[in-house]
């Protein structure tokens, strides 16, 4: 059936809505805001498809009108909608959603209405006529944003990696076709959305960095290397929170996570600490953990290695910088609290080797590789073209999918 059809057919059903009885919802009763989960299954995209079916799963055109424009009197509707069975839900997909910055608001108003005499359905304006909406549609509006922003990244991604393919490793192109697009990545616990950025040329997250020092983990725990401790982004987080409440004489905050590496410090089962640091560089390198700057993210990053016993903190950096004066005292500050001899006087301060980058994204991945650099010699420094960039980012990706990509 053409689309034009599609929407002919569906506007018969929803504007014949008036003779519609309420006897005939046959599913469970639940929030006005709540999909049905049998109706979900027809809109949205099963958790389990892979990331070329994502890109081609139909979602609905994104011009529709602005509804708050609209008064209550003309936007809602004492009659119930039609559009809550599957054989006639499809319908909803056809209609252009009204912009995303609009959806709260409209949430807002259909709670302010329904508080006094609720209304039974949404009267949504669609060439010349109405046709009547229930309120699930509003979420349904939001998560199919939520699913068009996945699609453009996924597609972008895919174009980057054709254009760049001799470049990049064998397998991206099948890893596509065997991950699941919800897939949540075992350490940063976040969508596997964010890794999509390492297949262009931006700016990758903390959350990705986390995967990559993550792996780097798995893989020295393998290697048999003793007395290391990885420092992720929340724990170093929630470091910095413990250290700003200690310089206010506050020794209440206290996590679990904190004290139990402390307690592996101080019976020396911890000999080193690295971890990815994401700094803030407008004027001078800031912390982002002891600036609390949890709504935004450091623009930049330089990799850590904290030698305990030799008293010596190694920062390696791609543009050069040293390592922020207020990361320090906050890691000096968290030894002193566990050094069993009490000794601990600070540290000295010391470059670890890390290649120079010449553009505005690399950042992250040098700082990975500074690391890999430290703990296995034989691993070679990343060079700065352009050439050894694309490389360098899709062997990344490949390294963060493919063990998920084997459960499949």
């Amino acid at each position: 059936m053409s689309r034009g059809s599609l929407v002919a057919s569906g506007l018969r059903l929803a504007i014949s809505s008036s003779t519609y009885s309420e006897a005939q919802y046959y599913f469970p009763i639940c929030s006005m805001f709540d999909i049905p989960h049998n109706i979900r299954a027809i809109l949205l995209p099963d958790k389990e498809i892979c990331i070329l079916d994502l890109i081609q799963y139909p979602t609905p055109p994104s011009d529709g009108p602005d509804l708050n424009a609209t008064s209550d009197t003309s936007l809602f509707s004492i009659v119930s909608s039609l559009m809550q069975t599957p054989d006639k839900v499809s319908f909803v997909r056809s209609l252009p959603m009204p912009p995303r910055k609009t959806l709260m608001s409209l949430e807002s108003r259909i709670q302010q209405v329904s508080s006094a005499t609720p209304p039974y359905s949404l009267a949504y304006p669609f060439h010349e006529r109405v046709v009547r909406l229930p309120f699930w549609v509003v979420t349904y509006w939001k998560e199919a944003y939520e699913v068009l922003d996945d699609k453009d990244l996924w597609s972008n991604a895919t174009s980057w990696v054709k254009t760049k393919k001799a470049y990049l490793p064998h397998g991206i192109m099948d890893t596509f076709r065997c991950l699941p697009w919800t897939y949540t990545l075992p350490h940063s616990r976040e969508k596997v959305r964010e890794v999509a950025r390492l297949l262009s040329s931006q700016y990758i997250t903390t959350d990705v960095v986390d995967e990559l020092t993550g792996k780097l983990s798995t893989r020295l725990e393998r290697d048999g290397q003793k007395g290391l401790l990885r420092l992720p982004k929340t724990h170093l987080l929630l470091l910095g929170k413990a250290y700003q409440a200690a310089l206010v004489n506050d020794l209440s905050y206290k996590r679990n996570c904190l004290e139990q590496a402390g307690t592996r410090i101080r019976e020396g089962n911890v000999t080193k600490i690295y971890l990815v640091l994401g700094v803030l560089t407008a004027d001078r390198p800031r912390c982002e953990a002891t600036d609390l700057m949890e709504d935004k993210r450091g623009n930049h990053y330089m990799a850590i290695v904290i030698d305990i016993k030799q008293k010596i903190l190694f920062v390696g950096d791609s543009l050069g910088f040293w390592v922020p004066p207020d990361f320090v005292r906050m890691m000096e500050w968290w030894i002193q609290l566990y050094d069993p001899l009490g000794t601990f006087d600070g540290f000295q301060t010391e470059k670890l080797p890390c290649t120079t980058q010449s553009d505005g994204f690399s950042c992250g991945i040098l700082a990975v590789n500074s690391l890999e650099h430290y703990f296995w010699p034989s691993t070679k420094l990343r060079t700065d073209g352009n050439d050894s960039r694309i490389t360098a980012r899709g062997e990344a990706f490949m390294s963060i999918t493919e063990q998920e990509v084997r459960i499949f």
